[in-house]
């Protein structure tokens, strides 16, 4: 019967950092050619890819109750908005119930429109264009967490477009929160 006893001094399942060396000298073909081929495949990917541009703008909100805030609408706005949000108009004094109402059509419709109408005059097929695609590619509207601090970005491949339209959302907000 053998025993198979570890011996501490045995470096044979250490790694040899000048075997190490030695293979990289001998293949050093392959990850060269890797590279080359990396990046030959992907310069022209990064300037095929269309260039964004993005601009935002910060509002502090008051809180307020949701149903005070829609009191100046006639019914079938109300309605609307009821259908939009569901059971959230029950919640009073909710920061996030107010950021609902500002995403919403009755809100940002005109926005909407400016910016496609910007596109539009700008020689973009703007056709198959829907608000709520709109609002989920273009737009983000977060409420900082802990604050009522509502941060807007807009998004957009027209660095010129950008400006006014967030100047627009801006108007828009203040008209909304006047009303």
């Amino acid at each position: 019967m053998t025993t198979n006893i570890q011996n501490p001094n045995n470096f044979e399942d250490d790694i040899d950092l000048l075997d190490l060396i030695d293979i990289l000298k001998r293949r050093w073909r392959i990850p060269v050619t890797f590279a080359i081929l990396s990046l030959v495949l992907s310069i022209p990917y990064s300037l095929s890819i269309k260039k964004s541009w993005e601009g935002n703008f910060k509002i502090v909100m008051d809180k307020v109750d949701a149903g005070d805030s829609l009191a100046d609408l006639n019914s079938g706005q109300k309605s609307l908005v009821s259908a939009l949000l569901g059971s959230q108009l029950e919640i009073n004094n909710d920061l996030k119930t107010e950021v609902v109402i500002l995403e919403s059509p009755l809100v940002l419709k005109p926005v909407f429109k400016f910016a496609k109408r910007l596109k539009s005059d700008a020689g973009e097929n703007v056709e198959n264009w829907r608000y709520q695609k709109w609002i989920d590619t273009k737009l983000n509207i977060n409420l900082r967490k802990g604050t009522s601090v509502l941060k807007i970005s807009y998004r957009d491949s027209n660095k010129e477009h950008i400006l006014p339209i967030l100047e627009m959302m801006s108007k828009t907000y203040q008209n909304y929160s006047k009303s």
